[in-house]
């Protein structure tokens, strides 16, 4: 996920900020799963952690971040607003959403595991 396809986003400064909600509309969402929603296994997801670890070995305490996950990955995809009605008014879409990022999560931790990270945080 990493800001791909969170919604289009400025790349100027030092954090950033969505201007545009990936799925505006949730006829978008099976489009989204299919073709949009990011791959946890992507050859080079963890190329710059695995760098990290190679410099500092077993000298250094280091953990694997998996952050920014189910509610804050949702309100990226839909947007704050869309997210507080969304739980209430479309809660299967919003389920099947927070069950394809739950996989992804779960999956990118399994990918941390191949490392040689202490902890995954």
């Amino acid at each position: 996920m990493n800001g791909e396809h969170a919604g289009d986003m400025p790349s100027a400064g030092l954090e950033r900020t969505t201007v545009a909600n990936a799925i505006q509309d949730w006829y978008q969402l099976d489009d989204y799963l299919a073709h949009r929603m990011p791959d946890p296994h992507a050859r080079g997801r963890l190329d710059r952690a695995k760098a990290v670890l190679a410099i500092h070995g077993d000298d250094k305490y280091c953990a694997g971040l998996v952050h920014f996950a189910l509610f804050e990955r949702l309100h990226c995809l839909r947007g704050m607003e869309n997210t507080f009605c969304d739980l209430r008014a479309n809660e299967a879409e919003v389920s099947r959403l927070l069950e394809a990022l739950r996989d992804y999560f779960i999956e990118l931790i399994r990918e941390w595991g191949q490392t040689n990270v202490a902890a995954i945080s």
